[in-house]
């Protein structure tokens, strides 16, 4: 029955407190409850769910009341919202309603891994589906619900995708120019734009007016609500693409099931998986039914063959890659690996670049610089037939500023080693250093478009397999020490509590002795330093004229913070740790009248050149916020590293991992971003870029 949200409120506060009273009872250890014991849950479905979905709640009543002996009943619910909102989700969460079935759709807001089920074309067949949510797939992806207070019971199903138009749209081109209606969803508008296609946001419930009133083109929905709203009688084609799955997540408030006894748990358990059997069955049954009714009706009803489906799943392949993290490293690994396993290289293959960076906090720019590179590179070589004749996907993985989660990060991307051409690293030195191990032991190629100490190259490995194109530390304290040189002889040292820091330190208090100077101070401080008060003091007092910096931007900003407290101006020259961060712009503010440069490699001066600009317009599903028109130089790092890397393989034709290696040794040239490089690497020297590559930038 629908009611209004007050009184289901009203409602649902009585039955909590009877639910209460009767399960805080001491309840009897018995394989068949008592009536002593009953318990009445409810049910809340969404006005718009199909209707499949009530029957299924309908026969799940009537399961678990059988097998209960009517100890535990299930009350439905429909809760009829004016905008289709999480309004359920929100009930659920309160215990007001006890079990919601929600579609996807509605939970990736909270939940973004329920997106996986909108990547477009991943599944092959449609028993794929259920092959993986019935295995560790499907309780990784009930997993998610955990922290919403949900505990998630199962998925069922609503039917698969299918597209609804006026004209056939059989391959990639047909979607060229069209506009579709589709949900507020951020990989269902890649899917669209990546078909070059104009995505326009409509409520579900607007979809048939819309359509009505010729202001989209067409839509995608299953075959069931295209049934129920008769859009058929609107459009003239029906295509059967089964390209996603929608389907609602069964869930209950925590709480409310840790209440239930171990018997009610039970049965359950068992009722909700027979139902979903049964709830698969019936949608088969419908969908079989309801293509045998579209096809005697007025619409041109057209199948997807293996054929069409491989271009649309090469064309759309890096919207799957640009949500790997965001779904789940360890989502997207299980269905990868549940694919290449089932078909091989009969499906549709690629090679894969791992890419184990940071992705959040205000570290996140540094991986996102990389990944954009990276993106740039492999949309290039992919629209000219990817390399060797298979595509290249990126796979991406958040070390979160934690070495110990960027070392399991790597041995997660190793796992698909036959696949796996290599990883690269992101800017911060800890995360990298930790991999080197496991690199070393599975000799993958390790690229370094960012993180610049010397021991990550110079590591002691025999044969090594790291590679970097970025700034060596060792070249960069010498050029940073006699870029200070220039204009003072009191010099003193501030760096970071880190390996990174503390190397730097060492290397230019080293330099410094070789031109008969030591340093006025030499200040190391912990990374949540938040005052420089003393330092600043103690710096004033020694007559030093200028600072070499080596940390991040958030610590400079108090540093200066701190000058400017006490009324003193030295000059800085800093590594490149202040950059690639979200603070950079507010260091910017906070250091107007200092005098502050910062060291670059000369990959920050293409990018207004035209190669560049190409490079960055082309990429479609590129992710980057040019509002600032602000780029980094490891975009350009790492494009440049990963064009070497495509042209050795290119050149030797093989890509097992000490082919990639001794390839990358033997370029001869390279026309990159950066210009011509003559043998950037070779077997004694795995550093493409030198001293007479760094320049001095300016903050302000």
């Amino acid at each position: 029955m629908e009611i209004s949200l007050m009184k289901h409120s009203l409602r649902m506060l009585l039955i909590m407190l009877l639910f209460v009273m009767f399960v805080s009872c001491e309840q009897k250890d018995t394989s068949i409850p008592t009536n002593n014991n009953f318990v009445s849950l409810t049910f809340g479905l969404d006005s718009t769910n199909e209707p499949l979905m009530h029957k299924a709640a309908i026969k799940l009543n009537d399961l678990v009341s059988k097998r209960s002996n009517h100890t535990l009943k299930i009350n439905i619910q429909t809760v009829k919202t004016s905008d289709n909102s999480q309004v359920l989700i929100k009930l659920a969460q309160t215990g007001k309603l006890d079990i919601i079935a929600t579609p996807t759709s509605n939970l990736s807001n909270f939940v973004p891994s329920m997106l996986f089920f909108d990547i477009p074309f991943l599944f092959s067949e449609k028993e794929d589906i259920y092959e993986l949510i019935d295995g560790s797939l499907g309780d990784h992806i009930l997993s998610k619900l955990n922290p919403l207070g949900l505990k998630g019971l199962t998925i069922w199903g609503n039917g698969f995708k299918q597209f609804s138009s006026n004209s056939p749209l059989l391959t990639p081109s047909d979607f060229e120019n069209l506009t579709f209606a589709t949900r507020s969803n951020p990989l269902i508008k890649d899917q669209f734009k990546t078909l070059n296609a104009k995505p326009v946001a409509i409520d579900i419930s607007r979809v048939k007016e819309s359509l009505a009133n010729n202001l989209v083109d067409g839509q995608e929905s299953s075959l069931a609500f295209i049934n129920n709203n008769r859009l058929d009688k609107l459009q003239n084609t029906l295509t059967l693409s089964n390209h996603a799955y929608l389907c609602d997540i069964i869930a209950i408030n925590s709480n409310n099931y840790n209440k239930l006894s171990k018997e009610h748990k039970e049965i359950l358990r068992r009722s909700i998986n027979d139902i979903t059997n049964w709830q698969r069955e019936e949608l088969r049954k419908s969908e079989e039914n309801l293509t045998v009714q579209f096809q005697s009706r007025d619409i041109s009803v057209n199948m997807l063959f293996p054929s069409n489906k491989l271009a649309f799943q090469k064309e759309l392949s890096e919207i799957k890659n640009k949500y790997w993290e965001v779904i789940g490293s360890d989502i997207m690994i299980l269905a990868d690996e549940f694919i290449h396993n089932k078909y091989g290289t009969d499906r549709y293959d690629s090679f894969i670049i791992g890419l184990n960076a940071t992705f959040s906090g205000p570290e996140k720019v540094s991986g996102k610089a990389i990944r954009l590179g990276l993106q740039m590179a492999t949309e290039e070589v992919n629209k000219s037939g990817g390399l060797l004749g298979k595509p290249i996907r990126i796979v991406q993985t958040d070390a979160m500023l934690n070495p110990s989660i960027g070392l399991t990060n790597v041995k997660s991307l190793i796992h698909s080693k036959n696949r796996l051409l290599a990883i690269f690293g992101g800017k911060h030195t800890p995360v990298v250093i930790e991999a080197l191990q496991a690199i070393h032991e599975q000799k993958i190629p390790y690229l370094l478009s960012w993180s610049s100490s010397e021991e990550l190259v110079n590591n002691g490995y025999e044969p090594n397999y790291v590679f970097r194109l970025s700034a060596n530390d060792k070249d960069a304290a010498r050029f940073l020490v006699k870029k200070a040189l220039e204009n003072a002889n009191r010099i003193a040292l501030v760096g970071m509590n880190t390996i990174w820091g503390k190397s730097n330190i060492k290397k230019m208090e080293f330099y410094l002795n070789q031109f008969g100077l030591t340093p006025t101070s030499v200040v190391i401080f912990d990374i949540n330093k938040n005052k420089f008060n003393k330092t600043v003091a103690e710096l004033a007092k020694t007559n030093t004229e200028l600072v070499i910096y080596i940390g991040r931007a958030d610590s400079l900003i108090q540093f200066i913070t701190s000058m400017k407290e006490q009324d003193v101006k030295l000059d800085i020259l800093s590594h490149w740790g202040i950059t690639g961060s979200s603070m950079h712009n507010r260091l910017k503010e906070v250091s107007q009248g200092f005098a502050i440069k910062y060291i670059q490699t000369r990959a920050s001066k293409f990018f207004d050149t035209q190669n560049f600009q190409d490079a960055f317009n082309s990429c479609k599903l590129c992710d980057w916020d040019v509002s600032n028109k602000r780029f980094l130089p490891a975009t350009v790092h790492a494009y440049d590293l990963a064009m070497m890397l495509f042209q050795s393989i290119k050149e030797s034709g093989k890509t097992d991992h000490e082919s990639i290696k001794k390839g990358l040794e033997n370029i001869q040239t390279f026309n990159g971003l950066m210009g011509n490089y003559t043998k950037p690497f070779s077997a004694e020297n795995h550093e493409a870029l030198k001293e007479s590559d760094y320049y001095l930038k300016s903050l302000n």
